[in-house]
């Protein structure tokens, strides 16, 4: 098996540490793994009502990618998770050039020049009428006139929102660890290009029983934000990969085998 570098994004209010059992996995496995939190995200000092753009939000992530020297051979897979999947988009634009393959899980994307908060029909599919959008909770440190700063699910509603599938321990420790996600930058628009983007190949992986990303906001996403080189749906919830992570690891090596690009 050829061995890869596996850079792995993770979704909002979380942080690098949602990612602890596929690290072990792939580092047992002999692949390096990059893992970052975000800017005010994990134990990021930075507080996430003082980030206003996703420049400052991608920073520890950007700065990883500058220090990467452009060589075929050293080329990473890319893996988004959730709100993680903008983030995803930038990195594709900005450093394609250094990414062999991209894999997007229950990945919330936007078409290029569309804000978050106005992204067309998918805006509704996220935020009409849906179980995460009833539970979300705004913080305004910049005063109740002004937009929101931050803004996370009320703690109470993680369990049957984010972690359906999880143990109650891994709960209680999530919700600990758990911090509000940078509100201000969902307003800028992300713009990306086909030139920068179609260097890259890209996979869809959707989960069928997720309760924060619905289902049909990831249907839509498949079918209108490629090309991608394959969508895949899988019998889970919003974190397949912590519920069973050995069957998860063995799906990216398969598609990493069959798609990366030197």
């Amino acid at each position: 098996m050829e061995l890869h570098h596996f850079v792995l994004v993770h979704g909002g209010m979380h942080g690098a540490w949602q990612w602890y059992k596929l690290v072990d996995r792939l580092q047992k496995a002999g692949h390096k793994v990059t893992a970052l939190d975000m800017a005010g995200s994990g134990t990021h000092p930075a507080s996430p009502d003082s980030i206003a753009t996703f420049e400052e939000y991608n920073k520890p992530v950007t700065d990883f990618f500058q220090s990467l020297p452009e060589d075929d051979h050293q080329k990473v897979v890319l893996i988004g998770h959730s709100l993680g999947g903008l983030s995803c988009l930038q990195f594709m634009e900005t450093f394609s050039q250094k990414i062999g393959l991209v894999i997007f899980l229950s990945a919330v994307l936007t078409p290029s020049g569309s804000p978050m908060s106005d992204s067309g029909p998918l805006t509704d599919l996220l935020f009409k009428d849906t179980p995460n959008s009833k539970a979300i909770q705004y913080n305004f440190s910049d005063g109740p006139d002004k937009p929101p700063t931050s803004l996370t699910i009320s703690k109470p509603q993680m369990k049957d929102i984010l972690y359906t599938d999880w143990d109650s321990e891994d709960i209680v420790l999530a919700t600990m660890l758990s911090r509000p996600y940078p509100a201000r930058m969902m307003e800028l628009p992300i713009t990306y290009t086909e030139e920068k983007h179609g260097r890259v190949p890209a996979v869809y992986i959707k989960n069928l029983r997720d309760m924060t990303m619905p289902v049909p906001a990831q249907h839509w996403t498949a079918e209108h934000l490629g090309p991608f080189k394959d969508v895949i749906e899988i019998d889970g919830g919003h974190f397949c990969f912590w519920v069973k992570p050995d069957e998860f690891i063995q799906l990216v090596f398969q598609l990493t085998d069959n798609y990366f690009v030197k």
